[in-house]
């Protein structure tokens, strides 16, 4: 009986062994199955990622064409005004501005006297005519060898009579004949400077 027992023992011990040593085998694989906390799992499914956007770097973008444009601008118009102020202005700009500024109710022979000296400076000026110094006779015979001043000789003529009638016989000018001599003056000047048309 007691080796009955003791038999009994033995195998008990030894399928504990067994049981043990399947336990000890099984336990690592059954320790790969068991899932991973979800702060460890690295592959598990991640929220959505947001990217940053930076509407600092399309404000810089735009300013930086503003800015272009701009330059730009002030570069035209500074080299515009350069380029006028170191223009010499034409006898004819020069005539049509001071043409505009005559004071029409200025006494007779000092009105006579700015527009004659206004329209023989010009011509003086564009032509080389010497005018300034010359009588009327003395100016008009002059102008005949220039062919585009001999195609305006009558009217010259006629406004150069008026402003003498008024300087020397002191002729009254009324406030009609000022704008009309003023117009002379300007259509003058301004047919005077277009180029002379050819002939064919």
């Amino acid at each position: 009986m007691a080796a009955f027992h003791r038999q009994s023992a033995s195998q008990l011990i030894t399928q504990l062994r067994v049981i043990c040593c399947a336990l000890l085998v099984a336990l690592p694989s059954h320790a790969q199955t068991v899932p991973a906390a979800p702060e460890e799992d690295i592959r598990g499914p991640r929220g959505p990622i947001e990217i940053p956007s930076n509407p600092a770097a399309d404000y810089r973008v735009w300013w930086l064409v503003v800015s272009a444009l701009a330059l730009l601008t002030i570069a035209y118009f500074a080299w515009k005004w350069w380029k006028n102020a170191h223009t010499p202005a034409t006898a004819e700009t020069i005539a049509l501005q001071a043409l505009k500024k005559v004071t029409l109710d200025c006494p007779d022979e000092t009105f006579a006297n700015e527009v004659s000296a206004i329209l023989r400076s010009y011509v003086q000026s564009r032509y080389s005519i010497a005018a300034t110094q010359r009588s009327t006779e003395e100016f008009l015979a002059e102008i005949t060898s220039d062919s585009t001043l001999g195609r305006h000789q009558s009217k010259l003529h006629d406004f150069l009579r008026s402003c003498d009638r008024t300087k020397f016989a002191n002729c009254p000018l009324s406030p009609e004949t000022r704008k009309d001599l003023v117009d002379q003056a300007t259509t003058f000047v301004v047919k005077t400077s277009q180029p002379t048309p050819t002939t064919t």
